[in-house]
């Protein structure tokens, strides 16, 4: 068990008060052990405090999974004190040195990943989420990177679909159809070789978005849906209730 509560005991629970929608305050500390590291490897995770607002690093949201995604990925669960690490890890990435930070979230990325194998998460759901967690990194700490890595993943998933589409029959090109064309399918994932130790994240990214894609934009056109009948029935109502607002965690106006 790598998760310790504040006696050092394997953790059996963990303490959070809601403090708004979206944001959750950590009560008591917990503590991380990666399996065969020594003492002096142990993370503690300190509990919030409840007493001051929930923002900055007094609040955590958990595993942030955006609302329409939590039939693939929730926000919260086996992954609930591993996000809880993460964000202590990455917290401290943010107030290093400018020029280790990106180093050290790579800890905390790696940590993360390890944590989540620990905690009961299948091998591929934590390549997943230690993925998006990985290119994270860089929308924070070097944005142009992650603008670069957005659209590199965007035209390899693009790539995926129009070799398939012209293997499958469902449309041509002047370069024919054989079924070995489906090798090509294998060329984004060799073109991810440019960001070097963020390869194989990239690649998870680019073929975890082939398959989940369709899904992914049907959560949202059904969020979306949800969100024009909910704004019909306020108004068939005579404007009674709050405005409604996309999403089960957002507000119009923030709660502290």
């Amino acid at each position: 068990m790598p998760f310790y509560d504040e006696q050092g005991e394997p953790l059996d629970r963990i303490y959070l008060v809601q403090r708004s929608p979206r944001r959750f305050q950590l009560l008591r500390p917990i503590s991380f052990l990666e399996a065969g590291q020594p003492e002096s490897q142990r993370v503690e995770i300190p509990a919030h405090d409840p007493d001051r607002p929930a923002v900055g690093d007094n609040q955590t949201d958990l595993a942030s999974v955006p609302p329409f995604l939590w039939g693939f990925i929730a926000s919260y669960g086996r992954q609930t004190a591993s996000a809880l690490l993460h964000d202590r890890l990455s917290a401290e990435a943010r107030r290093g040195d400018p020029a280790t930070r990106i180093d050290r979230r790579r800890v905390a990325d790696r940590l993360f990943g390890a944590a989540l194998l620990d905690s009961g998460i299948s091998l591929l759901r934590m390549l997943v989420m230690r993925s998006f967690v990985s290119v994270q990194k860089f929308v924070e700490f070097r944005r142009w990177q992650a603008c670069a890595m957005v659209g590199h993943a965007v035209l390899g998933v693009a790539f995926v679909y129009a070799v398939i589409g012209v293997a499958s029959g469902l449309w041509t090109l002047p370069i024919g159809s054989s079924p070995w064309m489906l090798v090509l399918v294998l060329l984004p994932g060799a073109t991810m070789a440019v960001w070097w130790r963020d390869a194989v994240a990239m690649i998870v990214i680019v073929y975890a978005g082939a398959v989940f894609a369709p899904f992914i934009l049907g959560a949202a056109v059904a969020q979306l849906v949800l969100l024009l009948a909910e704004g019909a029935v306020w108004l068939l109502t005579g404007l009674r209730g709050p405005v409604p607002v996309i999403g089960p965690t957002i507000l119009a106006r923030r709660t502290p």
